[in-house]
Order: C-alpha cells, then sequence, then structure tokens
C-alpha cells in the first residue's frame, strides 16, 4: 500500500510528538521559569498594569469588544459583575437623578464604543499625585488652552457616558 507524501509526514509528525519526553508540567507545553512582571509586585494593580503595558508596548486589559465576548458566552458572571458596579457607584457617593448602577451596566455590557478618549492633558502619575496632595512635575499649560481643552472633551464631540465617566 502507498501513501501519499502528506500522509507520511503527518505520521512523522505525529511520532516526533508522541516521542518527546512528558515534562514535568503536563499538559503545559511551556512553562515561564520567571514572573516577567516580578519587579512590579510593590505597585498597586492599577499602576502595575500601566508600568507593565509600558515596558512591553502591550495593552494591559483586554478590549471592550472580548470582555462583551466573554459576557455573552457566559464566561463573566453577570450577578457578580453587578454587584462589583454596586459596589464602585456606592463608594463614588455621587447623586445624580439616574439609576447609576443600571447606567453603567448598560454601557459596560452593550455600549460598543471605547468609554473615554486617551489621555493628553494628564497621565495617570500626574492624576494620582493630584488626587493625593502629593507634588509632581505638572507641564505648563496656558489656562486658556486647558478651558477650551477641557471644554471640548466634556461638552462637546462625544456621547454623554464618555464625559460621566471622565467626571468620576
Amino acid at each position: 500500500m502507498s501513501h501519499s507524501m502528506g500522509q507520511h509526514l503527518r505520521i512523522r509528525a505525529m511520532v516526533y510528538v508522541a516521542a518527546e519526553p512528558i515534562p514535568f508540567f503536563w499538559p503545559m507545553r511551556s512553562f515561564i521559569h520567571h514572573n516577567p512582571l516580578h519587579g512590579l509586585e510593590r505597585l498597586p494593580f492599577e499602576q502595575a498594569v500601566e508600568e507593565g503595558a509600558k515596558l512591553f508596548h502591550a495593552r494591559g486589559f483586554l478590549p471592550r469588544e472580548a470582555c462583551q465576548r466573554y459576557l455573552a458566552e457566559g464566561h463573566v458572571d453577570t450577578q457578580t459583575l453587578q454587584g462589583l458596579v454596586a459596589q464602585f457607584v456606592a463608594a463614588q457617593g455621587a447623586c445624580v437623578p439616574v439609576d447609576q448602577v443600571g447606567w453603567l451596566m448598560t454601557e459596560l455590557t452593550r455600549q460598543t464604543q471605547p468609554v473615554s478618549l486617551p489621555l493628553t492633558i494628564a497621565d495617570s502619575r500626574l492624576v494620582h499625585a493630584a488626587l493625593h496632595g502629593v507634588d509632581a512635575d505638572v507641564p505648563e499649560l496656558p489656562m486658556e488652552r486647558l478651558a477650551s481643552e477641557l471644554e471640548r472633551r466634556l461638552l462637546h464631540e462625544r456621547p454623554l457616558y464618555e464625559a460621566f465617566d471622565d467626571l468620576f
């Protein structure tokens, strides 16, 4: 019986894989011995993710559409998500005349547009310093430019949910 070249190669590949030694960490085929983010463990989670993203030129979090797909596929528990959103809203202490939990759940689970625009006025380091009353090297911005930029970002060319997200 004669086999085709493709069948020969397939059999050879199967034999090659079957003859590999079984690693101690089977069924994983590869193993990372050192945590590449080891030096960032001292930082709060959000800062460590941001620093890791800069260091590895990578995205720190999954894109919105991936999170929504996981939710739709049942990989994320909706009740847990809603509970966490309720905790977040309660911690903000804001009084606005809307169902904030319902609104944010809708934005998280159904809105496909990004929640906020990239920061160009201040990065998270400057915002963190300002919130904690710590002096930081803040680049000088003319007040007129800052006022017009804030007005444009908060009031024009964007949906209301983005302005709401940036305010909180």
